[in-house]
């Protein structure tokens, strides 16, 4: 299977899985391995160069390593067929900043509505702006911010990430938890 086909129809690919077959006095019983967690890539762009990042290495080294945003409609069908196979945890990320996909809102509140995942994402936090907090406090199980030590440390490793920026939003984060959960 070729990952056109995987991306147009993920269940199918799932369904090839080999099944592991159980024998019982009854006869053979197919037990096919539960699927727990998904990993989705909302996009694989970034708008920092960390020196230790590896899609900063296939950029330089010209390996084909589009960048690009996935299509909420795909999105949406790996979240309803990750439900059907009661799939229990989802992460929004991979190798991009999943906060600068333009409907991750929407994607992060789509795949809440399921009512059956819990939800996490891992940030660089620089765009974890006011109303996405509100979002992320209101649909999120867990969040990974990603910083590399104190100020000078993270900006020279996080190259065009601001330690004061990341750090307000993270704090501005916190405190909207604790009012929620008061």
């Amino acid at each position: 299977m070729n990952i056109v086909s995987f991306l147009k129809n993920p269940m199918s690919y799932i369904k090839s899985v080999p099944a592991h077959i159980q024998w019982t006095s009854f006869g053979a019983r197919y037990l096919t391995p539960k699927l727990k967690s998904v990993q989705i890539e909302p996009t694989n762009a970034c708008h920092l160069r960390c020196e230790m990042c590896t899609s900063q290495v296939i950029d330089k080294e010209s390996l084909t390593a589009k960048k690009g945003i996935m299509d909420v409609g795909l999105f949406e069908r790996i979240i309803d067929q990750s439900s059907e196979l009661g799939v229990q945890a989802i992460g929004l990320n991979y190798s991009g900043e999943p906060l600068i996909h333009p409907e991750f809102k929407r994607m992060l509140k789509y795949a809440e509505s399921k009512k059956a995942f819990s939800i996490g994402f891992n940030t660089s936090a620089d765009k974890l702006v006011s109303d996405i907090q509100d979002v992320v406090v209101e649909h999120c199980a867990g969040i990974g911010i990603s910083m590399e030590g104190f100020q000078e440390t993270h900006e020279k490793i996080r190259r065009g990430s601001s330690y004061d920026v990341v750090s307000s939003h993270v704090q501005e984060l916190i405190d909207k938890r604790k009012s929620r959960n008061q």
